[in-house]
């Protein structure tokens, strides 16, 4: 009887410890007001800068164009045309913050594209002509836009770097002209032409993004961006005192933009 009293009172007591097991876990910390969950929206700027190909081809009468003037010009009006300029404008998204250490989101942003540039060959072309000739060509883009999808790791808290890819759509403009000088005529002949253009292409880059605050964080990314090749055809100016209806300029021009931009992007908590 003393012993199942004392057995007793052992388990009673036993009973009043606390418990050995773990705690349960905690709930995630980016669950409520996590930062990298959620819309956000921004501004960007920065500088962007390419190489676009040009070609120039003129065809024609080989009695005036023979294959070896041909040869000439194309070779002048065949090249890189370097081109750069400032950009900037609005972007915005949404993240999903997959883990402790994954976000993924969408994003998009549209803004101005100030990129100028251009090239101009030069040569003669030979007797019976003996014509100095230039083949100018221009480039530049007005705006362009892009829709990406983004993936990224959280070095910490308050650092994520990512990497990023979409389409991209830009306003593009291309030029080209042909002008020589015929002395024994003394007239200019000219072949020109210009165009304008929405095209669509890819962007890809990364960076990184950083929280200055609660609910601010700076960005700095590297984009390069491939647009395809705009085309034109001109004729022979018509006003020429001894115009050549079928003499055809063919102007092409490409566009690889690398872009270095930074921005500044409010999350909604």
């Amino acid at each position: 009887m003393v012993a199942a009293t004392l057995l007793a009172s052992a388990g009673a007591r036993a009973a009043d410890l606390p418990s050995s097991a773990a705690p349960p876990a905690p709930a995630p910390a980016f669950a409520a007001s996590d930062p990298w969950s959620g819309p956000w929206v921004g501004v960007y700027g920065g500088w962007g800068f390419s190489s676009p190909s040009g070609n120039f081809n003129v065809t024609g009468d080989p009695s005036d164009i023979t294959p070896a003037i041909q040869s000439q010009v194309n070779g002048s009006g065949a090249g890189a045309i370097s081109a750069n300029g400032f950009l900037g404008g609005v972007q915005g998204g949404w993240n999903l913050r997959l883990s402790t250490d994954t976000v993924v989101g969408v994003e998009a942003d549209v803004g101005y594209a100030g990129l100028r540039g251009g090239r101009t060959g030069s040569g003669t072309i030979p007797a019976p002509y003996n014509a100095p000739y230039t083949v100018s060509q221009h480039y530049s883009t007005d705006w362009q836009a892009a829709v990406r999808a983004r993936g990224g790791y959280l070095v910490n808290p308050s650092t994520l770097l990512f990497v990023e890819a979409g389409p991209a759509f830009g306003g593009v403009r291309y030029g080209g002209s042909f002008v020589d000088f015929i002395p024994a005529a003394n007239y200019h002949e000219t072949e020109a032409a210009s165009a304008s253009a929405m095209k669509i292409g890819l962007t890809l880059g990364g960076g990184v993004e950083y929280m200055i605050g609660p609910s601010l964080s700076l960005r700095a990314e590297y984009l390069y961006t491939r647009f395809p090749s705009i085309n034109m055809t001109g004729v022979s100016n018509p006003l020429l005192p001894v115009p050549v209806p079928g003499n055809v300029a063919h102007s092409s021009g490409a566009l690889n933009q690398n872009a270095f931009r930074i921005g500044l992007n409010y999350l909604f908590r």
